[in-house]
């Protein structure tokens, strides 16, 4: 069930940006019968595929408008989401053009995220099994919930109604993930399972670290889902991630931090990620509770304002433990010679962090 709005709450900060994700989620399903559906490759995903997982500059969101446009037409989601990056990310550093422009771009970004999740949503009940992709519309609803903060970046203030409202929307989404998860394990379905147990574990990561702190939520440093690229393997494996974390001053991008969430990372991981890792059954747990939806149960009591001392002690535990790892891997060195050096996405060495936190150390055989 969504969780009320804070009484009194303005809703006009956000126009024409409202966090609208878990709307979009929860909208009826009009009548669906799937038709043959014929795939065809498109040039421009590759191409964005193949650029580094970073931010890039005004040059590469130039390129990044023309790969919207050449994916915005398409019917298969994941190009949809694509297509939504490009836009959104394009809109979000290409200080240079005019505001009212790169906020029309970010609408048209979103467009195109609502598209996706509708179009998956339906595939996902009527389409054949190697087009199932279970977790994608959560995480495009996810992406329309943390639109508001990007439009307020480029407006060039971002208040903290927004913050508060944007985490909301977030922790709305994680709770209808929460359900999915109890269905899927109800019914035994182990692929649908193990696909929203993993977005549950990067909701938390995201919720936690977005929390307020002293009943204060920060508006110049949060977190929210990467870049479509970002997420994928098949290019610059080793610079994948699920989350960013944004520092930005006045809509002006200081440093992105990227995040991979795990549930248990295996050796092979810690090994291959240079992203900071966060190992959801240990990091975003507590012991003996190691399901995604007790470490929400948390969260959601904090934020109704009805938690016990234990619901405190485990929200605020995994609120600390995402700040200090964030914060011991941001005073690592910046990796040389890795992704771009002009971008503002900085992947560190993670020394400090595997000292200080447990399950991080690599064995190099």
């Amino acid at each position: 069930m969504s969780l009320e709005r804070t009484e009194g709450m303005e809703a006009s900060w956000a126009e024409p940006f409202r966090a609208l994700g878990y709307a979009a989620l929860m909208e009826p399903r009009d009548p669906f019968i799937f038709e043959e559906f014929s795939f065809s490759p498109n040039r421009a995903y590759d191409h964005y595929l193949r650029m580094h997982k970073v931010f890039v500059g005004e040059r590469g969101g130039e390129q990044l408008e023309r790969i919207y446009e050449e994916l915005r037409d398409e019917e298969m989601p994941r190009y949809l989401s694509a297509a939504g990056w490009a836009a959104a990310e394009s809109a979000l550093v290409r200080s240079s053009k005019p505001i009212n422009e790169r906020l029309a771009l970010l609408e048209q970004g979103v467009a195109c995220w609502q598209r996706a999740l509708g179009r998956q949503r339906d595939w996902n009940e009527d389409a054949p099994d190697c087009l199932i992709e279970y977790s994608a519309p959560y995480r495009a609803a996810l992406d329309i919930a943390v639109s508001p903060l990007l439009a307020h970046m480029i407006r060039g203030y971002v208040p903290k109604q927004a913050c508060q409202s944007v985490f909301l929307e977030c922790l709305n989404i994680a709770q209808s993930n929460a359900v999915r998860i109890r269905l899927m394990e109800k019914e035994g379905d182990m692929l649908g399972l193990a696909d929203h147990l993993g977005f549950g574990y990067e909701c938390n990561a995201l919720l936690a670290f977005n929390r307020p702190i002293n009943r204060r939520y920060s508006a110049t440093r949060f977190a929210i889902p990467s870049m479509v690229r970002s997420d994928s393997g098949h290019y610059y494996d080793q610079q994948t991630h699920d989350l960013v974390i944004i520092e930005q001053d006045r809509g002006s991008i200081k440093r992105v931090t990227p995040v991979e969430i795990k549930a248990a990372a295996s050796n092979h991981d810690r090994l291959r990620y240079k992203a900071l890792i966060i190992r959801g059954k240990m990091h975003l747990s507590v012991p003996g509770k190691f399901k995604p939806g007790d470490t929400l149960a948390a969260i959601t009591a904090c934020y109704e304002g009805n938690a016990s001392l234990e619901e405190r002690k485990i929200a605020e535990g995994m609120s600390q433990q995402m700040h200090g790892m964030f914060g011991d891997y941001c005073a690592g060195p910046q990796l040389e010679d890795f992704a771009s050096a002009r971008s503002k996405t900085v992947f560190h060495d993670n020394t400090r962090v595997v000292a200080n936190f447990p399950g991080l150390l690599a064995k190099v055989s």
